[in-house]
């Protein structure tokens, strides 16, 4: 097994205790909510699927899975991504300025 694979496992049985802690303390405020009932809670690196019921004080996990960080293709070279393809500069948007260029320096 080399270094690198170890690393990982520990760093998902890490997460594991993490989101499991998370969910016994206050499922109904951990994470996104989702589709019918469900939620996601994101402890890097695995994200977890899970269902709350309050009524019964029971935490249901639906999912758990390995999640990386995104990559962002781009066929040529962009000012607006890396080598590697991970979006970098560009101006900042606002909310409140949508549709509107904000100069650099703003």
């Amino acid at each position: 097994m080399t270094l690198a694979v170890t690393e990982e496992r520990q760093a998902i049985t890490s997460a594991a205790y993490a989101a499991e802690q998370r969910l016994a303390e206050d499922p109904l405020d951990e994470g996104e909510s989702r589709w019918k009932g469900r939620r996601i809670t994101f402890v890097p690196p695995l994200a977890v699927t899970f269902r709350a019921e309050p009524s019964e004080k029971l935490v249901t996990i639906i999912q758990v899975r390995v999640f990386r960080r995104r990559r962002y293709f781009t066929p040529r070279r962009s000012p607006l991504h890396d080598a590697v393809g991970f979006l970098v500069g560009g101006n900042p948007v606002l909310p409140g300025d949508l549709g509107r260029v904000v100069p650099e320096g703003d």
